[in-house]
């Protein structure tokens, strides 16, 4: 999953080419995603901590791509998803919902 810490990028193509390759993975990765959601972690907090909304809403975006690809990743990631999100995040969550 190289394609994770690519999301942070703003200049094009290459923002484009992240989200398409992490989509691309994630659509195709199946099974194989599940062992190295750890190694997911680190990166994607380091995207939401720009604080970027353009940089942000791709990598809710692919969060919310991660927890469809497979139905064990939701419990897997359930116990360590707010360590992921920043708190300003969360507070929106909370109040949103």
């Amino acid at each position: 999953m190289r394609s994770i810490p690519g999301l942070r990028e703003k200049e094009h193509p290459y923002a484009m080419l992240a989200e398409i390759g992490c989509r691309n993975m994630l659509e195709n990765g199946g099974k194989q995603i599940l062992p190295v959601i750890p190694q997911l972690i680190i990166p994607l907090k380091n995207a939401l901590n720009t604080r970027d909304r353009e940089v942000m809403a791709r990598v809710m975006h692919i969060i919310q791509k991660l927890l469809e690809a497979d139905d064990l990743i939701g419990q897997v990631c359930l116990s360590g998803f707010w360590l992921v999100l920043p708190c300003d995040v969360r507070w929106m969550m909370f109040a949103a919902g």
